[in-house]
């Protein structure tokens, strides 16, 4: 079966584990430290889309600050996760788009990636 998925360099993959479980609700399938600079892990979430986690030692600092890369995810109760980023201190963006059909709240994770909630 073919699959498709995102890769995200990291500056920690611990944090970053703990961010998309946390916020994202995405289950770690498996994380590897294949040499002595490099670690992997590998997220899911209940549509089976996977995000692959790296981390390694010798690359420059990460700078995604002008990244255009945004990952958007459709949640049925935007209030909800409102709350949530709220209890974990997430700063975000709450906007209509179009005709005022849609609500999103965008916000990043520790690597400054854009996520974004949409209703």
């Amino acid at each position: 079966m073919e699959k498709s998925f995102i890769a995200i360099g990291v500056k920690s993959i611990d944090d970053s584990i703990n961010f998309y479980q946390s916020i994202l609700g995405f289950k770690l399938d498996k994380k590897v430290k294949p040499s002595d600079d490099t670690e992997l892990a590998w997220l899911k979430d209940k549509n089976n889309f996977i995000i692959e986690l790296i981390k390694k030692k010798n690359i420059p600092a990460l700078n995604n600050k002008n990244s255009s890369i945004t990952l958007c995810f459709s949640v049925k109760d935007l209030k909800e996760k409102q709350k949530l980023l709220d209890e974990n201190s997430i700063k975000y963006e709450n906007f209509k788009l179009g005709n005022n059909e849609h609500t999103v709240l965008k916000f990043k994770d520790p690597d400054k990636i854009y996520i974004s909630f949409i209703e």
